[in-house]
């Protein structure tokens, strides 16, 4: 086991795929798991955070730095999800050695493996920030460790092939000193305020919330819902034309992003957490409303099961979903405090005790990309091509 000279935390993907600024992603990543742990870790002082963008720039948030490496052909514009590269980011990772240590934050897709590739002269650890698992070829079987969020990824990979010891199990962290109970109660008086907090995307059961809402009105209970995150123009047409069908387009306020701080004083002032969502990872936002003593409404099978056993936590089938956040409003209250929430502080012990952990650098084969299946996702020939065929129709 060698200690890392040097970390390098990589997300190969222009943030502009996830509607943000360059700017703004290094902000909220830098408040949030994993960056906000790898902040308060031993290691932080040898790390640093690497992403793809339209020009080279840097976000100084000591003691990590933020950089973003030039690409002309990223971004959504050019490239499908997980196909964006920079040559700059590739020479950066060629010139790792041995002792270095490359944390890929993104799996099976190109540019997650094109890092990989890149970084062949150093040891790698694979992060998997969602549920999907994919192929485990030469990608997952070479890397050093396999980082997973919940207990039952990690028996997929092992049962798969991975080694005992490469599978390790990362629960996100939140900051506790941030997203906390208030002082005092919630108030009690109409409206009762729902809040969601993710993406404003189908997957996300955005849509349902209408419905939600709706059938609330239905057994007579005044109630506005707040949404938090990014959204397109075609998600919030989307939106609004459920909301307008379910009859409740005046009790939905839709916030855009917040800052975490923002966002932690709204938990407090919410009687409930909506999670509607169709697949989830590990949800941060579902820890930061139990830090926050805030119930949560879930789909049954889509958390964690170790997660959703936890108190204040609650889930029902798809199809009575509405039903259970009734009798969530109905019932009130605030559950127990989450001591077992993880802090940054402790989470951030955890990356140093994997960091610290990894076996010595080893030559291996380095795992296939395919250039024309990459070349066949490049957008503006596909756009072109869609164009010409509308015109000969």
């Amino acid at each position: 086991m060698t200690d890392p000279r040097q970390i390098l935390h990589v997300f190969p993907y222009d943030p502009r795929h996830l509607g943000q600024t360059f700017e703004r992603w290094a902000e909220s990543q830098l408040e949030r798991w994993p960056l906000a742990a790898v902040r308060r870790s031993r290691c932080a002082g040898r790390s640093s955070v690497h992403v793809v963008g339209p020009r080279h720039r840097t976000v100084a948030s000591p003691p990590l730095e933020v950089v973003e490496h030039r690409s002309l052909t990223s971004g959504p514009r050019y490239r499908d999800w997980g196909d964006d590269w920079s040559a700059g980011l590739r020479r950066t990772l060629g010139r790792l050695g041995p002792q270095d240590v490359c944390v890929v934050h993104l799996n099976d897709y190109a540019a997650g493996r094109l890092a990989q590739r890149a970084a062949g002269g150093a040891r790698t650890v694979i992060v998997f920030h969602g549920r999907g698992l994919g192929r485990f070829d030469s990608h997952l079987a070479t890397a050093d460790r396999l980082v997973v969020l919940r207990a039952d990824a990690a028996d997929a990979l092992r049962a798969q092939g991975a080694g005992q010891d490469q599978v390790v199990v990362l629960p996100p962290s939140v900051d506790r000193s941030r997203f906390a109970p208030g002082d005092g109660a919630r108030s009690e008086r109409p409206p009762v305020r729902l809040g969601f907090v993710g993406r404003l995307e189908r997957s996300k059961g955005v849509l349902e919330i209408p419905v939600v809402l709706a059938r609330l009105a239905g057994e007579g209970v005044d109630t506005r819902a707040e949404l938090v995150g990014p959204f397109d123009s075609v998600q919030r047409a989307a939106l609004d034309e459920a909301a307008a069908r379910a009859g409740v387009g005046g009790q939905i306020d839709v916030l855009g992003e917040l800052p975490s701080a923002a966002l932690a004083r709204r938990m407090r002032e919410w009687q409930l957490f909506l999670l509607p969502s169709y697949t989830e990872g590990y949800p941060l936002v579902a820890l930061e409303a139990c830090a926050s003593r805030l119930p949560v409404a879930a789909v049954d099978g889509v958390l964690p099961a170790e997660l959703s056993v936890r108190p204040g936590i609650s889930a029902a089938p798809r199809d009575r979903y509405a039903e259970l956040v009734v009798r969530l409003v109905r019932a009130g209250g605030r559950p127990p405090p989450a001591d077992w929430v993880h802090s940054n502080e402790a989470a951030g012990a955890e990356w140093d005790a994997l960091l610290e952990g990894l076996p010595p650098w080893r030559s291996r084969s380095r795992p296939e990309v395919s250039r024309l299946r990459r070349a066949r996702r490049f957008r503006p020939p596909r756009r072109l091509a869609r164009a010409v065929l509308r015109r000969q129709s």
